[in-house]
């Protein structure tokens, strides 16, 4: 039979290794966030200069 000290052992470390594996996929979600803006910021920004250098070709 397990004693009580092997029980809560068990129990902390059951929890410790949830604890980090919901802090991955946390943290997993926040870098897929941060690429998707980062993509949509950047796309943004070649339309932008796409605009400008059809401008400067039309006021040639």
């Amino acid at each position: 039979m397990a004693s009580a000290a092997a029980v809560t052992y068990a129990g902390r470390r059951g929890a410790t290794l949830r604890f980090l594996a919901s802090r991955q996929i946390i943290e997993a979600a926040e870098v897929a966030h941060a690429l998707k803006v980062m993509q949509q910021h950047e796309a943004r920004q070649a339309a932008g200069r796409t605009i400008e250098a059809e401008a400067r070709e039309i006021g040639k």
